[in-house]
């Protein structure tokens, strides 16, 4: 549930969508998740703007759907996108 969330949460974030494959992956201990995102970025969009407003959103919209803290997320670009 964690993952598809946050597969979703990378969508709503202008620029950005999750990749087609192993878009999330969470790990939960307790009340802490820890994530892995792979993101897709249209292309000129700057990257590092991007990603840091993925980063935020997925954070804000986990933590408010779970209830749970996001406690650290890895961002992967797997794709710039035209």
């Amino acid at each position: 549930m964690i993952e598809k969330a946050a597969a979703r949460a990378v969508g709503e974030v202008p620029g950005a969508r999750a990749a087609r494959s192993r878009a999330a992956r969470a790990r939960v201990s307790g009340e802490v998740v820890l994530l892995r995102l792979r993101v897709e970025v249209d292309y000129p969009r700057p990257t590092r703007q991007v990603a840091q407003a993925v980063r935020e959103h997925v954070k804000n919209r986990l933590e408010w759907i779970t209830g749970k803290q996001v406690h650290h997320i890895d961002i992967e670009i797997a794709e710039l996108v035209r």
